[in-house]
């Protein structure tokens, strides 16, 4: 059985699409809040079609996130890193700047992030977990570009705990 988005759309705020101008962060002119795309059975952009969802992907049973973990519960849309980086990108709603820190996101953030990469976008900004305090990412020219500068991950100077 495949998950149906169901009263969740957050993926219409949080991501950009390309094809139709429309920038991350604000809501789609095509989502209809709590119902999803009112375009996506005629107009697709590709942007929709690659996107993944990590909650839509499996079910629990089938080794996917739990119910809790629906976007729109969480407050943050967890997506795979782009361009096959081994690693999570957990893209948090601006109305909801702390969501990545309460639970059950922060547990999830917590155990994954020693086992992967991952990377907590909040609006403009990219943070990991290090030890015990968020610390923002130097690097903040856009998510795919951001692995392709690992070594520029880790800001010493940067903010501690703003995330």
């Amino acid at each position: 059985m495949t998950r149906m988005c169901g009263p969740c759309s957050l993926c219409c705020k949080v991501l950009g699409i390309e094809e139709l101008n429309k920038p991350k962060n604000v809501w789609c002119v095509n989502a209809k809040r709590g119902h999803g795309c009112v375009v996506h059975e005629t107009i697709i952009p590709q942007s929709c079609i690659d996107f993944v969802c990590m909650w839509l992907e499996k079910e629990h049973k089938d080794g996917g996130l739990r119910e809790e973990f629906r976007p729109d519960k969480i407050h943050a849309v967890l997506t795979w890193l782009p361009k096959g980086s081994p690693g999570i990108c957990v893209r948090v709603d601006p109305g909801y700047p702390n969501s990545h820190k309460i639970f059950p996101l922060s547990a999830f953030i917590d155990y994954v992030r020693q086992k992967v990469v991952l990377v907590v976008v909040v609006g403009e900004h990219y943070y990991q977990k290090i030890e015990d305090k968020w610390v923002e990412l130097a690097y903040t020219s856009g998510i795919d570009n951001i692995f392709d500068n690992l070594e520029l991950l880790h800001n010493p100077g940067g903010k501690y705990d703003d995330a």
